[in-house]
């Protein structure tokens, strides 16, 4: 099956200061996006500083030297009717302004505006922890938002990806500005940005002029901090107890680090096989034959050195061996036999026409370019992504299963009112 719609034109080039520029043009498309993203996450706190990278995503853009006052810079945003937002995972962050393509020189103005110029005031500090302390809250008393948290903990504990995204109110009230601008002054470095590009409007040499005019420290390199294989799952079981009816449920896989397209048309294909849609495996028996959840959700998520896969969903508790039943079976089919080639076209063809709508949506699109800039070094183009899709053979899904969908390498996270007694799944 051929998506001619996904032939987008995808140019990557370093400016004469060192910055990573990706452009990608969309013929007919009529927004646009300008972002940059960072190799820093929630993964690099300090210990004593959980919660900075999170904190300081709050903070940056704020005030700047050339709009000190926050509310007239939002003015003067939403008055030339764009959209600003960032975002902290556990490995990166990005900042971006969505906008028409018309729009993009002062796009690209507010976007380096607030990388080189912002400030850090302590009374916007001391009033940011407030906003935190209640986003964490919210998260943390909502089960199906929570249960990510508590999955990361089950696969990599206490090290480094296993650390709390928002932190405590310990180390958040031990975060001040000093802390804001010795972490600016590490991660946001030359060599460490990069900036995404979609539908802009300037030509090449105006768009790396207006990069190349940031006053920043031409620093070629920030501080890495050591990597760590995490080939085992610190805990099988993890739980947590909240007054809630039923139980929030995820069952993660821990996969290695993607290196190639294949291998991530290959990852993304199988957890669209397992639980996308009514036709997937996981959605088919959990919701339309057993009536067990109202849906399944699932999450599959490349890092530096590792990823997984997981299946999130919520159920009543007298479910859940019914649950980890099914889950159990229809992994070990994959484990154990080879699809037949009308069931592997019909996934083929349903998998490639989701790759199609949301390639129209402009966070989607952004999300895709920036994320696999970040992690691959370079942007994966959608149209060799999706004809990697249509290579993929019943072979490739069983080696893959055999090699991730393993005992060894699966964790449940639980949040119910007490705990459960349930029999752990077994794969072939």
């Amino acid at each position: 099956m051929l998506i001619n719609h996904l032939k987008h034109n995808l140019k990557t080039h370093t400016t004469s200061a060192g910055f990573k520029v990706t452009n990608v043009k969309i013929e007919g498309y009529p927004i646009a996006a300008s972002s940059v993203w960072l190799n820093v996450g929630s993964s690099q706190d300090p210990l004593q500083k959980l919660g900075l990278a999170h904190f300081f995503e709050h903070l940056l853009f704020t005030r700047t030297k050339n709009n000190p006052d926050r509310q007239k810079r939002l003015e003067e945003i939403e008055k030339h009717g764009f959209i600003f937002d960032a975002f902290t995972s556990l490995e990166y962050q990005h900042y971006f302004y969505i906008h028409s393509p018309q729009e993009s020189k002062n796009a690209l103005n507010f976007l380096t505006d607030g990388l080189a110029n912002s400030i850090f005031e302590e009374a916007d500090v001391k009033r940011e922890k407030q906003i935190i302390f209640s986003e964490e809250k919210q998260n943390h008393n909502d089960p199906a938002a929570y249960i990510w948290r508590l999955a990361n903990r089950g696969m990599w504990g206490e090290e480094l990806l296993g650390k709390d995204f928002y932190g405590t109110s310990k180390t958040l009230n031990s975060i001040g500005k000093e802390d804001l601008q010795e972490f600016y002054n590490n991660f946001f470095t030359v060599s460490n940005i990069r900036f995404v590009f979609i539908n802009s409007n300037l030509p090449d040499k105006l768009q790396d002029k207006l990069i190349d005019n940031m006053r920043m420290d031409l620093n070629n390199s920030y501080p890495f901090m050591e990597t760590k294989t995490y080939e085992s799952i610190k805990n099988k079981i993890v739980f947590e107890k909240m007054a809630t009816e039923n139980c929030q449920l995820s069952l993660s896989f821990l996969i290695k680090q993607v290196s190639n397209i294949k291998e991530k048309a290959l990852q993304d294909f199988i957890v669209d096989y397992l639980d996308s849609g009514w036709t997937s495996r996981f959605i088919q028996r959990m919701r339309i034959e057993e009536n067990l959840a109202y849906w399944v959700y699932s999450d599959s998520s490349n890092l530096s050195s590792t990823g997984y896969i997981r299946f999130t969903l919520s159920t009543a508790t007298k479910n859940v061996d019914k649950i980890l039943k099914i889950f159990k079976d229809e992994i070990n089919q994959l484990n154990s036999l080879t699809l037949s080639v009308k069931v592997l076209e019909m996934h083929k063809t349903k998998f490639l026409s989701d790759i199609l709508r949301n390639s129209t949506e402009y966070n989607w699109l952004m999300q895709w370019y920036g994320f696999t800039s970040v992690v691959n070094g370079k942007p994966i183009s959608l149209d060799q992504y999706c004809s990697e899709i249509n290579k993929i053979t019943s072979r490739d899904i069983l080696k893959f299963a055999k090699n991730y969908m393993t005992d060894d390498r699966f964790s449940i996270a639980y949040i119910a009112s007490n705990k459960i007694s349930f029999e752990m799944p077994i794969f072939q």
